[in-house]
């Protein structure tokens, strides 16, 4: 099972999204952002937990993502 979070890259305390414990085998559809971002264009990183049967973090990837915010 994993989660992740996106965090914005020049403040990695900013949480921007944070999703739901994720089982093998499952996606997400239709991700809204946990908070709203003026329109612009943003450099984030998505930090991947693989977590145990008691969703303690096993490893993480941290993986760079660029999100665009329309106007």
């Amino acid at each position: 099972d994993v989660y992740f979070d996106i965090v914005l890259a020049e403040n990695e305390e900013k949480v921007i999204y944070s999703s739901p414990i994720i089982p093998r085998g499952g996606r997400l559809e239709a991700v809204s952002l946990d908070e709203d971002l003026d329109a612009g264009t943003y450099d984030c990183v998505v930090i991947y937990h693989l977590v145990d049967e008691e969703q303690n973090t096993l490893s993480t990837l941290r993986v760079a993502l660029k999100i665009i915010v329309e106007g």
